[in-house]
């Protein structure tokens, strides 16, 4: 089979029209919808002087424990997520939501419970403090979180700086390239298996 025009040059032409076509798919999926993520940023006990009630307790004070939880609910995608729920095992009383934004509490059975935010927009992330008292323990707070869009990722945080732009510009340049490479080749033997 003989073609009256370089072969080659047409597999680099459609080469760089795959990768270009399965860079913009993921692109597209990506952005698609929102991303929720949550995570636990920290958990401690403070020791609280607290009165001794009680016949010869005047004065007299006991420490004990208050345990503290933060979590962190972020909207890692390109879209609002509508109506974000952190379901609760056991809601303790004392929480804040920050920044300070409105938002629904559902009790449920028991101890268990909701907080509704009804939108997170893209890029936006809050913070839920919980302060409650022994023997509850931050693992027996929090169950989930989810959005209409589907359920919240847990993640695990590390302080690490984020990398600078030229960086990771540069690693999707050197994808791209990677992937027009690899499309080149199969073509290329594609060609030599059919000739």
């Amino acid at each position: 089979m003989n073609f009256p025009f370089d072969s080659n040059a047409v597999i680099k032409i459609v080469a760089a029209l795959l990768a270009a076509i399965v860079a913009d798919i993921i692109k597209r999926k990506s952005e698609a919808k929102p991303k929720l993520l949550y995570s636990l940023i920290h958990s401690t006990a403070v020791p609280v002087a607290m009165p001794v009630s009680g016949e010869g307790g005047t004065g007299t004070v006991e420490f004990r424990n208050v345990h503290t939880h933060s979590i962190v609910v972020r909207n890692a995608g390109k879209i609002t997520a509508k109506n974000v729920r952190i379901f609760h095992e056991h809601l303790p009383e004392s929480f804040k939501v920050e920044p300070g934004m409105s938002y629904v509490l559902n009790k449920g059975e028991g101890h268990s419970g909701e907080i509704l935010l009804p939108t997170l927009v893209a890029g936006e992330q809050v913070i839920v403090t919980y302060l409650y008292i022994p023997p509850l323990t931050w693992n027996q707070v929090v169950g989930a979180v989810k959005s209409d869009e589907g359920m919240a990722k847990a993640v695990r945080v590390m302080s690490n700086p984020a990398p600078s732009p030229w960086l990771r510009y540069s690693q999707v340049a050197l994808m791209l390239i990677g992937g027009a490479t690899l499309a080149y080749y199969f073509l290329l033997g594609l060609n030599r298996y059919l000739l």
